[in-house]
């Protein structure tokens, strides 16, 4: 329990580095728009590029979310683009409610060339309230790595995210 707060806070990280973004909240859509320019961006720029996805002005941290990439092959994640050491097993990444293992169903999902989603709930390490999650994960073509994105969204079906990615 206190690796996944301590997870859950360093994930809190990029919120905090810059004031006022997380007033604002990111939509499933933009998760979409973000990970799918990060998957370009990585399957050019290669392994060197991931340090990059902390850098703000590369645009892959924006009001309350960020890209961060996904190793399904070898059971890891970096869930913080900005804290590399903070890596995380991907099974053990629970979702609150139900403990389905979210990145676990993104990872058996991701070879689709639209990507995949899931819906997941977490809890907030500060107010405890339980948050209805969507993340969007694809493939990074030609590379061993996935990015992956996730936003709050209390309402959003399934069907309504996979039209986001088969648009």
């Amino acid at each position: 329990m206190k690796r996944l707060l301590l997870i859950a806070a360093v994930c809190l990280v990029p919120l905090v580095c810059k004031p006022g973004l997380a007033q604002e909240k990111a939509t499933a859509r933009e998760a979409y728009e973000k990970v799918a320019a990060a998957a370009a961006y990585l399957a050019k720029a290669g392994e060197d590029g991931i340090a990059s996805l902390g850098d703000p002005d590369k645009q892959f941290i924006w009001k309350d979310s960020y890209v961060w990439v996904a190793r399904c092959e070898s059971n890891s994640c970096f869930p913080n683009p900005r804290a590399r050491a903070a890596r995380l097993l991907i099974s053990e990444a629970k979702c609150f409610k139900t403990g389905k293992l979210y990145i676990l169903d993104l990872c058996d999902r991701v070879e689709d060339p639209n990507g995949a989603w899931t819906i997941f709930y977490r809890q907030d390490p500060e107010t405890k309230a339980v948050q209805r999650q969507v993340a969007y994960m694809r493939q990074v073509p030609g590379q061993t790595f996935q990015v992956v994105a996730s936003v709050g969204d209390e309402t959003i079906s399934m069907s309504g995210l996979e039209k986001i990615s088969t648009k």
